[in-house]
């Protein structure tokens, strides 16, 4: 199997985190007594030390302060729009709407004072909403391996199910894994196939056709996701000073 990749971003600087759509990229760098947010490799933005995660939304990029446990959202010039109280332990952000869903790992916080949640939505100058039934239906617990497919889908662990959501992340159609899903770090679904990631393997396994699944032998970081906007790449990777992006290539595949 090749996998094609290609390195997106590299700085002499740490990089925190990083996010990317179509052809931009933003990063969270660390900086001295500050984080250095860069959009396609120019500084829009300097802010508190304690940004962690950094996540393009349909319109502006949102960043989330650890201590403060706070989410803010910006333009893409780096201007403050709004921010919001996320409770602490927050595990991911995936881009939904104008905005993200925000879950958490740990499974007696689930956002604290917010109320009883384990996934919420923030978007610029909104209300927070809980999405919390739509996460006991779908089993979202600590990480919702949450991605976009006709619109969008998610691993159900209980049963291990892959879910076809709509745009309401209401289920409408549901496949048995050929796998347990608790060793997984990401995955992506294109066309026909899906693509498993765990720390040593990869799995494609060709959905629409069939139940066999095939493993190959591979390194991936835990700093391993799906990238969830439009891309040519499906996964991306950050490591301390350079940021990968990657997929297999399907007609390599026999």
């Amino acid at each position: 199997m090749f996998i094609q990749e290609e390195v997106l971003f590299k700085s002499n600087k740490e990089i925190l985190d990083a996010d990317c759509k179509r052809n931009s990229i933003i990063v969270l760098l660390k900086g001295r007594g500050e984080s250095i947010v860069q959009l396609d490799g120019k500084t829009i933005l300097l802010a508190s030390p304690h940004h962690y995660m950094v996540r393009f939304t349909a319109s502006h990029f949102c960043m989330l302060d650890r201590l403060e446990a706070k989410l803010s959202f910006y333009t893409l010039a780096g201007a403050f729009v709004s921010e919001h109280h996320t409770g602490h332990d927050v595990y991911e952000l995936f881009p939904y709407e104008d905005g993200v869903l925000c879950s958490y790992g740990d499974e007696g916080a689930f956002g604290e004072d917010l109320g009883k949640n384990m996934l919420n939505y923030f978007a610029p100058l909104q209300e927070p909403e809980s999405f919390l039934e739509r996460a006991l239906e779908n089993n979202l617990l600590y990480d919702p391996l949450l991605v976009r497919h006709k619109p969008f889908a998610c691993i159900g662990w209980q049963n291990n199910e892959l879910i076809l959501l709509n745009s309401e992340l209401e289920p409408q159609k549901v496949m048995e894994l050929p796998i347990l899903p608790m060793h997984l770090i990401a995955f992506a679904l294109r066309y026909e196939y899906a693509i498993f990631i765990e720390n040593n393997k990869i799995w494609l396994w060709k959905f629409e056709e069939s139940a066999d699944i095939t493993e190959y032998p591979a390194e991936y970081s835990y700093r391993t996701r799906a990238i969830y906007h439009q891309h040519e790449y499906l996964f991306l990777t950050v490591s301390a000073h350079e940021v990968r992006a990657f997929k297999p290539n399907i007609s390599e595949i026999k």
